[in-house]
C-alpha cells in the first residue's frame, strides 16, 4: 500500500532548497524516477516518505529562495 504525497507540497519544498527531483532522488538514496513518481502524484512506500523527508529536514532551506515563494 502507497502513501499519496501532496505534490504541490513537495514542490515547494524542492523550490525551497533550489532542488531538483535528482537532488532529492541523491540526498535521499533513491532513483530519479521515484521522486518522479512522487511529484506527479502517485503513491510511495512508507520507506520512501522517510527517506524524502529525512533528506528535506538535513537541507536547509535558502533564506533568499523562500523570502521570493509565495
Amino acid at each position: 500500500m502507497g502513501i499519496l504525497i501532496n505534490a504541490a507540497a513537495l514542490e515547494r519544498e524542492l523550490a525551497r532548497r533550489g532542488w531538483t527531483s535528482r537532488d532529492l532522488a541523491r540526498a535521499a538514496g533513491l532513483c530519479d524516477a521515484t521522486v518522479s513518481m512522487a511529484r506527479s502524484g502517485r503513491p510511495v512506500s512508507p520507506a520512501t516518505l522517510r527517506l524524502m523527508a529525512a533528506a528535506l529536514a538535513k537541507a536547509p532551506a535558502l533564506a533568499e529562495i523562500d523570502s521570493l515563494l509565495l
